[in-house]
């Protein structure tokens, strides 16, 4: 039987490559940056359609509103890159609300089922990390962008399985 998190691996990998080309690449112009996303989100998103086609074990309405939200996210990719000066403008906002959903969504489970200090940090540190997405200048939003990439997709391969999984188990 396939596990969540083993399907999470190549789109965490691709988080992390795209992370650190970002990082690489800091210099760049936010349109350049773009581009790149937009081509990661596209490929992110043609493995999810691969993915839900493939699993025989979920519902076939679950299995379809997989592959609708995926193709929702290709035709995400390619109006970013036709129109990749409309989507730089608001680039950071959008990348530093993403990065706060996803840190208040790892932190507060990780508080209330006590998961450990470890992704109570990790979740405040997106939080923090988002916040400040807000208020950079554009010079530094490449950096900062390609370091949220690779903290999500660390988090999504180094998450590991919640405690209470591992009780069910035995």
């Amino acid at each position: 039987m396939k596990t969540k998190s083993g399907k999470k691996v190549p789109a965490a990998a691709l988080l992390l490559i795209l992370g650190l080309i970002l990082v690489i690449f800091r210099n760049a112009a936010p349109e350049f940056i773009l581009r790149i996303v937009a081509a990661g989100l596209m490929v992110v998103a043609a493995a999810g359609i691969f993915l839900a086609v493939r699993d025989k074990e979920a519902r076939k309405s679950t299995r379809i509103g997989r592959v609708l939200l995926q193709g929702l996210l290709i035709a995400l990719g390619i109006a970013i890159l036709v129109k990749t000066s409309f989507f730089a403008s608001f680039f950071k906002y959008v990348l530093g609300g993403i990065m706060i959903f996803f840190g208040l969504k790892d932190m507060i489970p990780a508080i209330k089922n006590k998961l450990g200090l470890l992704k109570i940090l990790l979740g405040l540190l997106a939080i923090i990390l988002g916040v400040v997405l807000f208020f950079i200048p554009a010079q530094a939003l490449t950096l900062l962008s390609g370091l949220a990439l690779i903290y999500c997709g660390a988090v999504s391969v180094f998450g590991g399985k919640k405690p209470a999984q591992d009780r069910n188990k035995s």
